[in-house]
């Protein structure tokens, strides 16, 4: 770092040595004098250049430098006032590392005047920063003195398991029985249970499979790898009795828009695996609705239109044959 002798000069705290320099004509003495400051090396005090290390903390108005120039006998004196501004300190600690789908963010503390954020030629301001991937970032902070620091911090994403999906809220009856899979092999599990009496929930397995019987009660499973990280879902397993709207005992499906379809509101979302069968008086299968009944029935086969009659349905709420309901639905034309 050079320096010109002025009369002030203002520098940033730094470790490093500054250089000042003088001109003169040939056979011109010099002899410098530093106040609060040492020389890099003692004996360019009688050259006319010299590296000075001054104090990191000096407070204010206690440096300086004076240099006398002597030539045949006439002596010339510059003064020059070191004012050395305090350097910004940070400290970002170790690097660090976040969890897959769980973004770090890094917050420099208020009291700067700027701070950067370096990301191979993008630069992001402002004193927080959001990691959602492998990064490494260059920091750079500046105070009212207009003197910088910089630190470089490294953040690793580390692998989560994947993403658990334990299905739609469910209901059992009788002796229904639900499989729930957590996935994600190798991995360490934990399950809870917490039914209407509970405050909090209890652990009941550590399998990456359960079967869960009938009872209103919630579900929830935490995956967790070897990175240490974890993911997890909830179901609610409801009451055998989970009303649903009135079955239509018939409709209209002339195609005039209205009354249409055989719609049974609020039936797949309580039953997410119910499974709707209509029959005729003989005991033919005339319609087998997919799981949950997505499509509602519009009173035909594949062979086209039904007449106007009553028929027979059953519904298989879980679509496993063991929580039936029956009862007739009629076609109006």
């Amino acid at each position: 770092m050079r320096a010109q002798i002025v009369q002030i000069h203002k520098i940033c705290a730094t470790n490093d040595p500054i250089m000042y320099t003088i001109s003169g004509e040939n056979g011109t003495k010099f002899h410098w004098y530093i106040k609060n400051g040492n020389f890099l090396n003692p004996s360019d005090s009688l050259k006319d250049t010299i590296w000075v290390k001054w104090p990191l903390n000096p407070g204010r108005d206690t440096c300086g430098l004076t240099v006398s120039a002597e030539l045949d006998g006439c002596i010339a004196i510059k003064k020059l006032k070191v004012i050395v501004n305090p350097t910004p300190i940070i400290d970002l600690e170790a690097d660090t590392t976040f969890c897959q789908g769980h973004p770090w963010t890094k917050t420099i503390p208020i009291g700067f005047k700027t701070v950067d954020w370096i990301v191979r030629n993008d630069t992001f301001h402002g004193n927080t920063f959001t990691f959602d991937t492998t990064t490494t970032v260059a920091i750079k902070v500046t105070n009212d003195f207009n003197c910088s620091a910089g630190d470089t911090l490294n953040v690793t994403m580390l692998k989560s398991p994947s993403k658990v999906d334990l299905g739609k809220d469910h209901s059992l009856c009788g002796f229904d029985t639900l499989r729930l899979d957590a996935g994600n092999p190798g991995c360490s599990y934990s399950w809870f249970e917490k039914d209407s009496t509970m405050i909090n929930y209890a652990q009941f397995s550590i399998s990456q499979t359960v079967t869960i019987k009938k009872g209103a009660k919630r579900i929830f499973v935490i995956v967790t790898n070897q990175n240490g990280c974890s993911t997890g879902d909830t179901i609610n397993i409801q009451a055998c009795n989970v009303p649903f709207d009135t079955i239509p005992t018939a409709f209209t499906p002339n195609g005039d828009g209205k009354n249409d379809f055989w719609e049974i509101k609020g039936l797949s979302d309580k039953f997410p695996s119910v499974i709707v069968e209509v029959y005729d008086r003989w005991g033919r299968l005339l319609f087998r609705s997919a799981k949950g009944y997505p499509k509602p029935w519009d009173g035909s086969t594949d062979n086209g239109p039904l007449p106007m009659d009553t028929y027979f349905y059953i519904i298989d709420l879980n679509g496993n044959g063991k929580n039936l309901k029956h009862g007739t639905i009629t076609i109006i034309r």
